[in-house]
């Protein structure tokens, strides 16, 4: 079966379901899924959207408190040439 008529058929057998354990279980699938990945690191390791803002965040710290280098100090290390 294919995605639209997965959809439908459970959209069909939601519409029916009278166990008020199920429905809850389903909201709360339904409301972890809010926090789906939005991005992926350098090493492919996935983010969530309160994980990327984390990352951004460490980021700005680490400017501040100065740790940083130069795009020249990179092709240095790396014996980049342009």
């Amino acid at each position: 079966m294919d995605n639209p008529a997965l959809k439908l058929e459970l959209l069909d057998w939601l519409m029916h379901l009278e166990d008020d354990v199920k429905i809850r279980q389903i909201l709360s699938i339904k409301n972890e899924s809010i926090d789906d990945i939005v991005a992926y690191t350098t090493t492919g390791k996935s983010l969530t959207k309160s994980q990327y803002i984390s990352e951004i965040e460490k980021g700005f710290d680490d400017i501040k408190a100065g740790r940083l280098k130069t795009s020249q100090q990179l092709k240095d290390k790396y014996r980049i040439n342009e």
